[in-house]
């Protein structure tokens, strides 16, 4: 389900908004992200927006190939919560 969480600049940004972002399965779902997000960090999310990146087609030499999709959350926390990495 939660596979890690994203540490990027612009993510860093945004903690201190309780905004959290992670990478989830592709078939994981906001009720399951934020079932997740209680039972491994404790705490309760006000809100989940899932954003779907789809993988770019790549060539290796003659071949082609494609990049894996990837599923993006991005938790709002409750006033007064925050996850510590």
């Amino acid at each position: 389900m939660l596979l890690r969480p994203l540490v990027t600049e612009k993510s860093e940004k945004q903690k201190k908004n309780n905004v959290y972002f992670f990478e989830v399965g592709v078939g994981a779902n906001k009720i399951m992200i934020k079932e997740a997000i209680r039972r491994v960090y404790g705490v309760h999310a006000r809100r989940v927006n899932v954003m779907k990146r789809m993988g770019k087609h790549v060539r290796f030499g003659r071949f082609f190939g494609k990049q894996k999709d990837t599923k993006r959350a991005m938790v709002i926390l409750k006033q007064g919560q925050s996850i510590e990495f």
